[in-house]
């Protein structure tokens, strides 16, 4: 598996060219398919970002699919936020009815990181069961904020499954299981603007190593709501005219 594109590199050659949103000191994935990668090498998990191509680096579309260390990586989690329904279906995501939260949906948004998790490197055969992988941990400006972080499926009737939620504390049942050589796509939650550091545990059992653990921690970034600003225009027909910034809450499809 090769490792380009240090981020050191990736600061300077493609930051240099498009000024950051996010995290100046790491490469900021804003659109596109990529995974969680977990892959397993040498008696080890290998966990990492793997972004497809055509998805959007530090402003620039990925030529040809890309594996990134964890650390080199911040996941963008862009504006508008989405409002909190009604439904008590909703109360694993720490917050009230009506309030905003941010959204990373399991169906694409092009103008979103469209992030799932990838298991095609590991053959079936190698392993005992599926995959667990455990939210053990969840830090940065965000979560000091305030806010909360939960991933979830729902299904073609609507119906919801919470796998990861840092609302009522992180514990056993905050795990998600993910079988060998597969590929899925889950809906994300943030409910402040900030960082979040996530750290995921992997753990599974190996045919021949046996049960075999490891953990990385994974970057997202959360854009804060817009300022309103005022801007004044002096002319022969307007004085003192404000223009104020709107911000629309996107439609909950997921």
């Amino acid at each position: 598996m090769n490792r380009i594109l240090a981020a050191s590199i990736l600061s300077f050659s493609l930051g240099a060219l498009i000024p950051s949103t996010a995290s100046a000191a790491l490469a900021n994935y804003t659109k596109g398919h990529g995974d969680i990668g977990i892959a397993y090498e040498g008696g080890l998990w290998n966990l990492h970002v793997h972004l497809s191509q055509f998805a959007v680096l530090d402003g620039i579309p990925l030529a040809a699919a890309q594996e990134f260390s964890p650390g080199d990586i911040a996941i963008v989690v862009p504006n508008p936020t989405a409002a909190r329904p009604g439904s008590s279906t909703w109360i694993p995501l720490g917050i009230s009815a009506g309030q905003p939260f941010w959204f990373l949906p399991k169906s694409q948004d092009v103008n979103k990181p469209f992030l799932g998790f990838g298991t095609e490197e590991l053959d079936p055969g190698d392993w005992v069961g599926d995959i667990s992988l455990k939210l053990t941990a969840i830090s940065g400006t965000g979560v000091s904020a305030g806010g909360f972080f939960t991933l979830w499926d729902t299904d073609t009737f609507g119906d919801k499954t919470f796998y990861w939620t840092s609302a009522d504390g992180l514990g056993v049942t905050d795990v998600l299981t993910v079988g060998a050589g597969t590929h899925s796509h889950n809906n994300m939650a943030f409910t402040k603007a900030g960082t979040y550091d996530i750290t995921i545990q992997a753990m599974a059992t190996h045919v021949d190593d046996g049960v075999i653990v490891g953990s990385a921690t994974y970057r997202f970034d959360v854009a804060p709501i817009p300022e309103p600003t005022t801007a004044t225009f002096t002319g022969l027909f307007c004085i003192g005219a404000a223009a104020l910034r709107r911000r629309r809450s996107r439609p909950l499809h997921a």
